[in-house]
């Protein structure tokens, strides 16, 4: 019986004849494997010259506002132009000579060649560029396989839908004729895709781009079917299968789309077999159930059915439909039990149960589609009979297949039906780099480089196609060449609407990442999407988040300002990059040299490279991103550059040209380090910012890139820190904030300064005096106000018996002694806690009014009473704390 169901939109596929590349059975070559093909749909990039090695107008000063329209379009064109894309593009750090590191490699899932780009998408460049980006940068040649699928089913239905408004069918013009014009359509509709996904900064090797239907792509599907074939792991047969009625196709039971509709009770008629005048009815919500009848049941005491006891009726015949299977429980088993033996990861972990009970009871698989557009199935039925044909790699190869069966002058006809798209992209990731035409070309050919192992290989998708595509990848993988085809399995989430709903044109809440990326730039929607998430987990697409991520790049444009039109305005020259610029991790000898802030920003620097680097490599991307904000943000911004003022600023204390130097240095280096470490996340903002930074020269002909720099750490690398410098700092972070907060809680004046007594540890006295130019600034402190003397000294003593200090506790067993009088105008105050007593006086008045009116408080519900009677209390609080306050006044 042939089942009617809805079918989802992604799809299946077909081929046409002239595209097979054939290999004949025995004595026939196999075309290259060209990594360029004529076919490919986008720019073939050239040769970098010396004048393009260098990002255009990198001289050129910083723009006075963050604009990212203005240069990520252009950023992007000269990292393609440059081949940087390219597995080899990066010279092999130094250190790896001897060992190169083991290729890293990302299979692009393939968006339809024909579709347009959407926040699914968006997610999945966003987080499988982080990776690329960020193994390059560790020196592992990285190898992104991008391409599309020829989305067998949704073409056709395009094409289709375009011939019944021409009043036409797909059956009155043929199939070489509507196969020309699928291909039309193809190409007219066709590339948009790959475009879009460059806007958002994906740095893929487009000189390896593939389409499902290019002619080494064709090839590698016939083989892999002949090859399954001969295993004898596929097989024609009749089964009960779904079905799209409007393409008049077969689907398999995964691409069934259910849904919950209202039901109809369906009546049937059971004519007796010996009296076609009589029936017995029988209704049911379930008609496709009536197809396994085998008896109609009636109760014994029914009157109306007793004289039917007995007989027999008419039962409707199920029907079945012809289709070409995969027998898969032995190659599930093999993906099965690569999960369980930990050959495969797959991350997070719970999707593992979710693997085990899909191929635990996994059923054969349906491949053959009744549709015109994919790649047709290599089988030739002789002299026209169904049960007589071959599986060949090509028309000639099936007729010396026949004439060795014995049918040398046959007629030969190919099956009409083509394969499930499916099949053709579980083949992408070894397809993708030469197979199977590069099985025997050596060490050095893209095959035996970016597939066989020990290569490392992560299959990042959403976690809603685990089946459609990751299984059966893994199957063909291991069942054709006896490999897995990645070790790792990242799932993402869905992106959803900002308060989780699902984003739908008819509820109008669909965010478009082109228009976003128009609005805001690719950096803040690339950013907005990995952090703050887990994988696995359904992400909500809060604009807002998307505006904050905005000005965090504005943030970056600031810092890099101050570091270059400031700090280093007066220092450009010939010793310019040779003086400031980053060569590599800082040396121990160089680091024992520094002050405590300038130890602590460099430790808090270097542990956020080794976090970050070890979440990337554990896939806690989200969470190594968040982390690099807050260094950037606060550390870095908020702390480090703001004390560096007080190191080269004349008028803030800056009266030592070494220590200006050293701290110019230290905020190159850092902004430097912590620029690399965001480059995967916001590559565009870091490409521009770093340019504008003092910079060692890269290597002769090597395009002088972020993107190409070393990571910060590489492996095997010790970066230098010290616990007792973040101590320390930590003390003066706390006397800074508790100064801070009293200002708040006075009501001092912003442009006020105040003096201070500071009592430290004696181990502490030293590092805390050194830096009261820091406090002056960051506290908003009186100059030559502040005193910093050790526990138990003179100082601290009468500052402690000074009835007219503030006392404020910090950590470390820091105190400051804070003259009242320093910090408030007694006569402003008083004028203005007066007029606050008489509006708390009214306030309470006319609140105890109305609570001693019987018409309130008797017929008032008891909860609004209650309510007036704590805004009473609160109102009588605040009045006695002001009253204290006139007091002390």
């Amino acid at each position: 019986m042939v089942l009617a169901v809805l079918m989802k939109g992604s799809a299946g596929l077909v081929g046409r004849n002239s595209l097979i590349n054939a290999r004949k059975r025995v004595g026939f070559v196999r075309s290259s494997f060209a990594r360029s093909s004529s076919l490919l749909s986008s720019t073939s990039a050239t040769s970098p010259t010396t004048s393009s090695l260098k990002l255009p107008n990198s001289e050129q000063p910083l723009e006075n506002s963050y604009d990212p329209s203005t240069f990520e379009g252009s950023i992007y064109s000269w990292w393609e132009s440059n081949n940087m894309f390219d597995p080899d593009a990066k010279p092999t750090p130094a250190a790896f000579s001897s060992s190169p590191l083991k290729p890293y490699v990302i299979p692009m899932p393939p968006p339809n060649v024909t579709g347009r780009l959407h926040m699914g998408h968006a997610i999945f460049v966003a987080l499988q560029d982080v990776l690329a980006r960020f193994h390059r940068m560790r020196g592992r040649p990285t190898l992104w396989t991008p391409g599309t699928d020829h989305a067998g089913i949704a073409t056709q239905l395009q094409v289709e839908k375009r011939l019944i408004e021409e009043g036409k069918t797909r059956e009155e013009v043929g199939r070489e004729e509507f196969l020309k014009l699928a291909w039309e359509y193809k190409e007219e509709q066709g590339g948009a895709i790959t475009k879009q996904l460059r806007s958002l900064g994906a740095s893929a090797d487009w000189s390896r781009e593939r389409f499902t239907m290019d002619p080494q792509m064709t090839e590698g599907v016939i083989e892999a079917f002949v090859r399954l074939h001969e295993k004898g792991l596929v097989y024609r047969g009749e089964y009960m299968v779904n079905w799209a009625p409007q393409l008049k196709t077969a689907v398999s039971d995964l691409e069934v789309d259910y849904s919950e509709e209202m039901g109809k009770l369906y009546y049937f008629k059971y004519v007796l077999e010996d009296n076609s005048d009589e029936f017995l009815p029988v209704a049911t919500t379930r008609p496709e159930t009536i197809w396994g009848d085998t008896a109609v049941c009636v109760h014994p005491e029914d009157d109306r059915f007793k004289h039917l006891v007995g007989k027999r009726v008419k039962v409707i015949e199920p029907m079945v439909s012809s289709q070409w299977f995969v027998k898969t429980k032995g190659m599930g088993e093999k993906a099965l039990n690569a999960v369980k033996n930990k050959d495969i990861q797959i991350i997070p972990s719970r999707f593992e149960k979710v693997w085990y009970n899909w191929l635990e009871d996994i059923h054969d698989w349906c491949i053959s589609r009744q549709l015109w557009w994919g790649h047709r199935i290599p089988v030739y039925y002789i002299d026209g009979a169904e049960d007589n044909f071959v599986v060949a790699r090509s028309m000639e190869e099936a007729k010396v297949m026949a004439a060795e069966k014995g049918f040398p002058d046959a007629s030969l006809e190919q099956e009409n039906d083509v394969l499930d798209t499916w099949f053709s992209s579980g083949l992408w990731p070894f397809a993708t780099v030469g197979w199977p035409q590069q099985e025997n070309a050596g060490e050095q050919s893209d095959l035996a480089r970016f597939y066989s192992q020990p290569t490392d290989a992560c299959l990042e998708t959403g976690y809603d196609i685990l089946f459609f595509w990751v299984a059966r990848m893994v199957m063909m993988g291991m069942e054709l060449t006896d490999k897995i085809p990645f070790n790792v399995v990242y799932m993402h989430g869905l992106v959803r609407a900002a308060d989780n709903t699902k984003m739908s044109k008819t509820k109008g809440n669909v965010v478009d990442p082109l228009e976003t990326v128009d609005k805001y730039g690719a950096d803040s929607l690339r950013y907005s999407l990995v952090t703050g998430v887990t994988p696995g987990q359904d992400i909500p697409l809060n604009m807002d988040k998307i505006e904050a991520n905005r000005m965090f790049g504005n943030k970056l444009w600031n810092i890099a300002k101050f570091v270059v039109d400031n700090a280093l305005k007066e220092d450009k020259g010939e010793a310019y990059d040779s003086t400031y610029g980053v060569t590599g991790p800082m040396s121990a000898e160089e680091f024992s040299k520094l002050a405590v802030p300038e130890k602590w920003i460099v430790t808090k620097c270097h542990k956020l490279i080794e976090s970050c680097t070890s979440d990337i490599e554990n896939y806690q991307l989200g969470q190594a991103g968040s982390k690099v904000y807050e260094f950037l943000r606060d550390d870095l911004a908020d702390w480090y550059l703001e004390m560096s003022k007080t190191r080269f600023y004349p008028g803030l204390g800056g009266n030592d040209p070494e220590v200006a130097m050293a701290s110019k240095k230290i905020l190159v280096y850092c902004f430097d380090r912590a620029l690399r470490v965001l480059h995967p996340y916001m590559p565009f903002v870091t490409e521009t910012l770093w340019h504008k930074l003092p910079r060692a020269p890269p290597p002769e002909s090597v395009p002088h890139s972020i993107s190409l720099a070393d990571w910060p750490m590489l492996e095997g690398e010790e970066l230098v820190k010290e616990e007792e410098a973040l101590k320390q700092f930590e003390v003066f972070q706390s006397l800074v904030r508790s100064i801070r907060n009293a200002r708040a809680e006075f009501n001092v004046e912003q442009g006020k300064k105040i003096p201070a007594v500071i009592v430290v540890r004696d181990d502490m006295v030293k590092v805390v005096a050194d830096e009261v130019a820091s406090i002056v600034l960051l506290a908003r402190m009186e100059k030559g106000g502040v005193v910093v003397c050790g526990v138990g000294s003179e100082e601290a003593l009468a500052a402690a018996g000074e009835e007219g200090n503030v006392q404020l506790v910090a950590e470390g067993g820091t105190e400051i002694y804070i003259p009242k009088a320093g910090m408030v105008d007694a006569e402003k105050e008083k004028a203005r806690l007066t007029k606050q007593q008489e509006k708390l006086g009214k306030e309470i008045v006319k609140l105890s009014g109305r609570l001693d009116s019987p018409g309130f408080a008797g017929k008032a519900p008891e909860a609004v009473v209650e309510k007036a009677r704590q805004e009473l209390a609160d109102l009588v609080a605040q009045a006695e704390k002001v009253k204290e306050s006139l007091m002390t006044l």
